[in-house]
Parts: C-alpha cells; structure tokens; sequence
C-alpha cells in the first residue's frame, strides 16, 4: 500500500472505528444490553485496539443476541405542565 492510499483510506477506518464505538457504547451504556461476556463491550483486547472487523463482529454478536431478549414495555405516567395548565400524559417505553 503507497503513502498516498494510507492517507486516503485512514479517515475511512477511524470513521468506522468512531461509528461502531458509539454504537457498541450505546448498547451497553443507553440501552443496558445484557452480555454473556462483558469484554464484548471492550475496544481493546490486552492493550491492542481492536480492528475494525473485530469491532463490527462484536456489534454483530450484540445485534444477534438482542434479538432473543424479550420484549420489555413499561408505562410512564407523569404530569405535564405548561402555563399552569396540568395534563396526566401517559406514554409508552420500549
């Protein structure tokens, strides 16, 4: 590989390495997604920064497995109040 096509393809990978991160921390840390090994959570293995095909396979690993959680729903019920008129707003959390 020449210098010139390392320049070119290096925004690419760090781009896909920030994108998969964000994902695989949302998972974990919004989301609460429960995992058989914790370490699927990691972006290193022993020091060395995972690659991006390690990265995409661990988020591929976390996509499978969500698919076999249940489906868990819980009412919210608050008060919403604008102007000081007060409304019970019910909704839904998936």
């Amino acid at each position: 590989m020449s210098e010139e096509e390392i320049d070119t393809k290096l925004p690419e990978i760090a781009e896909k390495i920030e994108s998969l991160k964000v994902q695989i921390n949302f998972r974990n840390k919004i989301l609460g997604q429960p995992a058989d090994d914790r370490a699927i959570f990691s972006f290193t293995d022993k020091g060395r920064t995972l690659s991006v095909e390690e990265l995409c396979a661990n988020l591929k690993k976390l996509i499978k497995s969500s698919l076999k959680l249940p489906n868990v729903t819980r009412s919210q019920h608050h008060r919403f109040s604008e102007q000081g008129c007060e409304a019970p707003v019910c909704g839904r959390e998936v």
